[in-house]
């Protein structure tokens, strides 16, 4: 099986890494890491943007996994570019992911305008159950 795990470099991440981790031992999955660069060169050139903040992504993904396989589990990294929701929704669809984990910030009403609903817009769009860590 597949996990999926959509990480954005903040706050929540050490906590969605750890429950990804915990499922990922217990069920012998693979864990696919997912960052979407979102930044003007990400939105304007897509997977052509090599520009300061598409490198540094990379690189921060890839740190992150490395220590996760040193606990001995297998992980891949994919790095989206423009809409996070869409480009959650296309990896984790084009990685036949069974699972999705992503981090809530606990924003409702206007803070969901301003800091963007990635989450209803990415479950409502995918048929796999996807666990929510606050």
């Amino acid at each position: 099986s597949r996990i999926g795990v959509a990480i954005d470099y903040g706050t929540t991440d050490k906590k969605v890494l750890s429950h990804a981790q915990a499922l990922a031992q217990q069920q012998h999955a693979e864990l696919c890491l997912f960052h979407v660069v979102e930044g003007v060169s990400g939105q304007l050139y897509g997977k052509e943007a090599y520009d300061d903040e598409a490198r540094a992504d990379r690189e921060q993904l890839e740190t992150i996994a490395a220590q996760l396989r040193v606990t001995g589990i297998s992980v891949v990294s994919y790095l989206g570019f423009g809409s996070v929701p869409d480009e959650i929704v296309r990896l984790t669809k084009e990685n036949n992911i069974d699972l999705l984990i992503m981090g809530g910030h606990g924003h409702r009403g206007l803070k969901d305008v301003f800091f963007g609903a990635s989450i209803s817009k990415v479950r409502h769009r995918l048929s796999i159950p996807v666990l929510v860590v606050q």
